[in-house]
């Protein structure tokens, strides 16, 4: 049983919950060289005795980094994203020209909706969106799309999720990223239905990695039905504590 104090902190505001640290300076990478860093999983991978068909490494977007590490050093939170992307295409391309798939996470383009956006219009968390994949397409420009992947979600904490941003409100902004796949947990209750926006809302031809036509969906109103075939796809992963 989750005691009141808990639960009052799963809903308050991400500002009174999570305790920020302030950017006061120039921006830049410090401690290990990035390189470094691949050399090490590059490592890490040839040890491994089954050798993978393919390789990613995840890296942060410029929104979760500037949500985490808050602005006190920019004139506009605009610039911020701007400059904390310039700063990261660094590493994007370096992922990418070490043969890998870049997976970019995501969350603060659904999760910062009830956090730092918490109680405010959904037009100014729409515009925080906006500017964050204007700055990822920025960052990606030396990278073809097909080597680059989006992951968002709306995080794994222990709540009901019933604050959640729909979906449909953010993902016409998030088709614009110009990446070549997207992940989104739907392997779950909560957001499980939400599979069906792609009829409305295409994926680009080069997006549709996979046919889930022979995927369990849960049985009711929800299921596609006997015989029933999607023209999109969308990958599922297991989202923990949802």
């Amino acid at each position: 049983v989750l005691g009141l104090e808990f639960l009052e902190q799963l809903v308050r505001p991400g500002e009174a919950f999570l305790r920020h640290q302030q950017l006061a300076g120039a921006l830049g990478f410090v401690g290990l060289p990035l390189e470094a860093r691949i050399d090490l999983f590059d490592v890490a991978l040839a040890a491994q005795a089954r050798k993978p068909e393919d390789v990613f490494m995840t890296a942060a977007s410029p929104g979760i980094v500037c949500t985490t590490l808050r602005n006190a050093w920019y004139d506009s939170h605009e610039a911020y994203v701007r400059a904390v992307a310039r700063e990261l295409r660094k590493e994007y391309e370096l992922i990418v020209s070490r043969g890998y798939v870049l997976q970019l996470d995501c969350p603060d383009l659904a999760m910062e909706r009830h956090y730092t956006w918490h109680g405010r219009p959904l037009h100014e968390f729409q515009t925080f969106v906006e500017e964050v994949i204007r700055a990822i397409n920025a960052a990606l420009v030396n990278i073809p799309r097909d080597r680059v992947r989006l992951h968002v979600c709306w995080g794994n904490s222990e709540s009901p999720h019933d604050r959640d941003v729909p979906l449909e409100d953010i993902l016409p902004i998030l088709q614009k990223a110009n990446v070549g796949g997207f992940v989104f947990p739907f392997a779950n209750s909560r957001h499980a239905h939400e599979f069906k926006l792609f009829r409305a809302m295409p994926l680009d031809d080069d997006r549709r990695k996979r046919n889930f036509a022979t995927t369990p969906e849960p049985a009711g109103a929800e299921g596609l039905g006997s015989g029933a075939s999607r023209s999109f796809c969308v990958q599922k992963h297991l989202a923990s504590n949802l």
